[in-house]
């Protein structure tokens, strides 16, 4: 993203916002009013709180607890990494062969001395069904082991395929068929470091 873009999504951000408070209020970028040297440092740590806030309001919709989100904390207190996991898998499975015949648009005629003889083509077609299911799950750990891992969230869907081979649609396992990864650690240590944030972390998931 160049300045240009980045200079028009803070406009539109602006006017979005404008909308949302009314005539109460009137937000304005922080280069173009005046302020202090240390009210530079006052905004980077309202930003960085907001951002805290957000990320905890993600995390309570993905099934985090006041439970997990103490145990997380005191991993990355005590010096371990803690890492987010997103995991996927799946499988397919035969159900059943199923046979049918249809008509086809071509026709046979057999002509005769007095008369013709119309037949019509049947095709046998035989279908192959199978299911196919996905599951995913979002998880916590410590360290580089997954002995002891908090599950946050997880669901499971299964479909019916049908095809004409008796090939599978897909390899009978997939696991994993997506793993994603995100260190949480400096996250959860930003946690403690201020009031508002000891506040936001018992407030909110309570």
């Amino acid at each position: 993203m160049n300045q240009v873009q980045f200079i028009q999504k803070i406009d539109n951000a602006q006017n979005k916002v404008a909308q949302i408070l009314g005539h109460a209020k009137n937000p304005q970028v922080a280069s173009k009013v005046e302020h202090s040297y240390d009210d530079k440092y006052l905004l980077a740590e309202f930003i960085c709180n907001m951002g805290l806030a957000s990320q905890i309001t993600c995390l309570e919709q993905f099934g985090m607890t006041p439970e997990i989100l103490n145990t997380l904390k005191g991993w990355a207190i005590n010096g371990e990494a803690v890492t987010l996991r997103f995991r996927s898998e799946e499988k397919c499975s035969f159900i059943r062969t199923e046979t049918r015949q249809e008509e086809s648009k071509q026709k046979e005629v057999t002509e005769g001395s007095f008369f013709n003889l119309t037949s019509k083509v049947m095709t046998t077609i035989k279908e192959y069904f199978w299911k196919v299911e996905v599951s995913w799950e979002v998880v916590a750990f410590r360290g580089v082991g997954v002995e002891v891992m908090l599950r946050l969230n997880g669901r499971k869907g299964e479909h019916a395929i049908k095809t004409t081979s008796d090939i599978p649609p897909q390899a009978e396992l997939i696991s994993p068929s997506l793993v994603t990864n995100l260190d949480m650690t400096w996250f959860l240590t930003q946690l403690d470091k201020t009031s508002f944030n000891k506040h936001l972390a018992h407030n909110k998931l309570q």
